[in-house]
């Protein structure tokens, strides 16, 4: 075909691909991309995309995982006059991000607890950091191409539905909007060596930490930059990053430090082999999920052989499929720079997220690849520039690799825009886990319970769920608290009490335990026990005004009025609206 008759867009592709090398080396500054309508307009469809993807989430409503530990029940962000310091200093569900909750907050003084707004957030979020995708590796590769199908799949990718859809999930685009900014005036500094983008990158690092503590691998990533860029080891390449590294490990050891209080302490005890075993198999789950995005869930369990207790196959075979890699990267450091890029940029963003130390039940999460797949649309990005340089062998099969592209991301975008809704609510989120893994997750029966006797009034529903979790055995004390509490709103007082006696069995401190069943002995007139675990409740709660409120009641209810009123006074005190006749 003759240049005549090719498209605008097909010779402006050739003009970003000649013969020299997308990736300038040491001896040349990047180069900015020339101005071209033809940029604006590949990035204007990008976003368009990417927002009819995510459109569905407007409609989303809050889900009980997380939505009211960050916002619906945290003073933090509920209370109007919550001082600065006190967010800036108080861990939020064993993580520190101040800047994620400070953004939280912002939504809820202007709209409350419409989640609407949240969602809107979020995917604005999102789509600006599609849009810093596109210009880092503009900036990076000097290619649009690269740029244009690297940042849409970005965009669209189902496992990024987590990220943007889940309100709790704040906090990843938002770190990740920060750590784009970051890179990008790191690449404005190596072109002019100006101290100002030096400062700037390190003050977006800064930002990005205080969204999520994930961003500590920020300095790794610059050295991946400047290895890409072939600079040279000097002093000054250490030395400019030092404060970055610095900051970094502070960070990390906050982090740590306070996960070290719960999560981590209580982490299940594997042997070094299994916890190798596990990280190997997490890394490869990310890789197999970029390029298969199916069976996607909320929750992902640890894969069992049939016996229900010993590991499966993969597992053991993850951790040399892993050396293989790493192994094929030693290989290709001199060799071919933009492999080792993208890969080491996928691996370095995932590695604190591997279950070297397992927490919890879960293997892996989605959430997790928001970051890390940068690194791999990068690459899948270089694969496709291969075919759009002029001269080249694979240049004429430049049309099917567009095709091909293009029929990619219309089948992520189709599957993005039906995992969204997913999220609705409680309900179709933890149904969703529950038909790919049946009687194996414990939280999701438990939420899916919780929204069925509690926002939903669908209280055999909620039974039902229960009795599963009993079937397997759980020992989750607060399952059958929640238990006798579905029991009380159906009326069955004994069957309540049995469910309560069985959480305060498991775990002698469940407040919520004695305060439920002290509400159902008072309704069953036995107010001597009432009064007894009201009390219990105080001591785990001694600020709240609710169980001196409950125990003054059932004081007067015993004939012990002087003690009742002792109470309730407390109860006002503590902000209680009392019942003046109670004062009398």
């Amino acid at each position: 075909m003759s240049k005549k008759k090719q498209s605008a867009l097909d010779i402006e592709l050739m003009k970003e691909n000649s013969e020299k090398k997308n990736f300038p080396n040491k001896k040349s500054k990047i180069k900015p991309a020339k101005p071209s309508p033809v940029k604006w307009v590949w990035l204007a469809a990008i976003l368009v995309f990417t927002w009819f993807s995510f459109s569905p989430s407007m409609e989303n409503k809050w889900t009980n995982w997380d939505d009211p530990v960050y916002v619906l029940e945290n003073p933090l962000v509920t209370n109007p006059n919550t001082p600065l310091n006190e967010i800036i200093k108080t861990p939020v569900s064993l993580n520190y991000h101040p800047l994620t909750i400070l953004s939280l907050k912002w939504n809820y003084d202007k709209v409350k607890a419409e989640p609407y707004a949240y969602h809107l957030t979020n995917v604005f979020l999102h789509l600006f950091n599609t849009a810093l995708v596109f210009f880092f590796l503009l900036l990076l590769s000097d290619s649009l191409v690269i740029a244009v199908f690297a940042s849409a799949l970005f965009g669209i990718h189902p496992m990024h539905v987590e990220s943007v859809t889940w309100i709790a999930e704040r906090k990843d685009v938002l770190y990740v909007f920060f750590f784009l900014l970051g890179l990008i005036s790191y690449l404005k500094y190596l072109d002019g060596k100006k101290i100002f983008w030096l400062v700037i990158t390190f003050l977006a690092f800064v930002l990005s930490c205080a969204s999520k503590a994930m961003a500590v691998v920020f300095p790794i990533v610059l050295l991946l930059i400047d290895y890409l860029k072939e600079r040279e080891w000097n002093f000054r390449i250490i030395t400019e990053k030092i404060i970055f590294f610095l900051f970094s490990l502070y960070i990390g050891f906050e982090a740590y430090q306070i996960q070290s209080t719960d999560a981590i302490a209580k982490a299940n005890t594997f042997t070094i082999l299994q916890r190798v075993c596990f990280a190997s198999y997490g890394a490869w789950f990310y890789v197999v999920k970029f390029f298969a995005p199916v069976q996607l869930s909320a929750f992902y369990p640890y894969p069992l052989s049939p016996d229900g207790v010993s590991l499966t196959p993969e597992y053991y075979i993850a951790p040399i499929g892993l050396l293989a890699a790493f192994g094929i990267l030693i290989i290709l450091l001199k060799k071919n720079r933009v492999i080792v890029f993208g890969l080491s940029f996928y691996f370095v963003s995932v590695a604190l997220v591997l279950q070297f130390i397992s927490v919890g039940s879960a293997i892996a999460a989605d959430r997790y690849s928001y970051l890390s797949y940068i690194g791999l649309v990068f690459l899948l990005g270089w694969v496709l520039n291969l075919f759009f340089k002029e001269g080249k062998k694979l240049f004429q099969f430049r049309f099917a690799a567009a095709a091909l592209a293009g029929i990619i991301c219309f089948t992520l975008s189709y599957q993005t825009y039906q995992r969204t809704q997913v999220w609705k609510n409680s309900e179709t989120l933890w149904t969703d886990v529950i038909e790919k893994y049946p009687h194996r997750i414990e939280v999701a029966y438990k939420n899916r319970g919780n929204y069925y006797g509690r926002e939903a009034n669908k209280f055999n529903e909620a039974l039902a769920d229960y009795k599963v979790l009993l079937a397997m055995q759980t020992k989750d004390s607060k399952v059958y608290s929640n238990l006798g509490n579905i029991y009380g709103l159906m009326k069955k007082g004994d069957s309540a009490i049995w469910a309560y006696n069985k959480a305060l069995e498991l775990d002698a401190n469940n407040e919520d335990g004695y305060m439920n069943r002290g509400i159902t002995y008072s309704m069953a007139g036995m107010n001597d026990k009432a009064v007894q675990d009201f009390t219990n409740y105080i001591r785990l709660q001694p600020n709240n005004a609710t169980g001196y409120y409950y125990r003054g009641i059932a004081y007067v209810s015993i004939g012990n009025s002087s003690a009742g009123k002792a109470d309730i006074i407390q109860a006002r005190n503590l902000g209680y609206n009392v019942d003046p006749k109670y004062l009398k």
